[in-house]
């Protein structure tokens, strides 16, 4: 499932990409945007890198001013540097300290089809962005009817259990069982049969075919570098993941010992068989 939601977010910014080369512009209504506006800097850094983006604002050094907000600076103030927009080609900024600075190169002022080609490019890249948003909410609603589902089937195996127990000792009582067995209720599970049951019901709510060990580090970096958070049903995966991690062992090792189990049986056939062949 998620490597299925990773192929279809796949095929919507190809799409999208597909409408700009098309058209020339990026799906939507693009035709009136206003042109970003600013002068191109290249910086050279006191450590070697070089940085080119454009200055926006009217002053060319700023500083963060006691509300957070961006204030016009003198070069000479210590908190001074440039806000430095779309370098490397990416939305945002990047705030370059002053004393970073070895060198600055005024490369010029922003053309109107250069600020109109800017504005489209984060256009087309928010686009993409809430393409692939609806998408993972697509894929977290169908994931949730399923693990809803499987929550309805572990409490079934449970409640199927525990009558079964509770029939075994009325049955007991009926047949004259002995002084101090006879009405007494059998325990519904004992723990092994509970941690078994709540281990297999997270398996059928977090199956190993989409859940992965390395989930975690998913989530976290969706998190960080799109600024999606964690669904429910991922945080219940986090909130769950060692008792999930322990079920996930035990499963591999039956399947393990399945296997070579159904291997050993193969081969003392076959050795069964090779006396009577000849």
């Amino acid at each position: 499932m998620r490597t299925a939601a990773a192929l279809i977010v796949l095929a919507l910014c190809a799409s999208v990409a597909t409408a700009d080369d098309e058209s020339g512009q990026p799906a939507g209504n693009t035709l009136n945007l206003e042109p970003v506006t600013g002068v191109r800097y290249r910086v050279r850094l006191r450590n070697g890198g070089e940085l080119v983006g454009v200055v926006r604002g009217a002053s060319v050094f700023e500083r963060r001013g006691q509300g957070g907000a961006y204030e016009p600076s003198d070069q000479d103030d210590p908190e001074a540097g440039l806000r430095l927009w779309f370098p490397l080609l990416q939305d945002g900024f990047i705030f370059v300290p002053v004393k970073a600075v070895e060198r600055l190169d005024e490369v010029g002022a922003l053309s109107v089809s250069e600020g109109r080609s800017i504005a489209k490019a984060r256009v087309a890249a928010r686009e993409r962005a809430d393409a692939e948003r609806a998408v993972l909410r697509a894929v977290r609603a169908a994931e949730l009817s399923a693990e809803v589902e499987a929550e309805a089937k572990a409490k079934e195996h449970e409640e199927e259990t525990s009558a079964k127990a509770r029939a075994a000792a009325a049955e007991d009582e009926a047949a004259g069982a002995p002084d101090g067995e006879a009405g007494e209720t059998a325990p519904a599970m004992s723990e092994a049969e509970r941690t078994a049951a709540r281990r297999k019901a997270l398996l059928e709510r977090f199956p190993l075919t989409r859940w992965k060990p390395e989930t975690p580090a998913e989530i976290q970096r969706r998190k960080v570098v799109l600024g999606l958070f964690p669904s429910d049903d991922e945080r219940a995966f986090l909130e769950s993941f060692d008792e999930w991690s322990k079920a996930r062992d035990e499963h591999l090792r039956q399947e393990a010992a399945r296997k070579a189990a159904a291997g050993d049986g193969a081969g003392s056939a076959a050795a069964t068989a090779a006396p009577a062949a000849r």
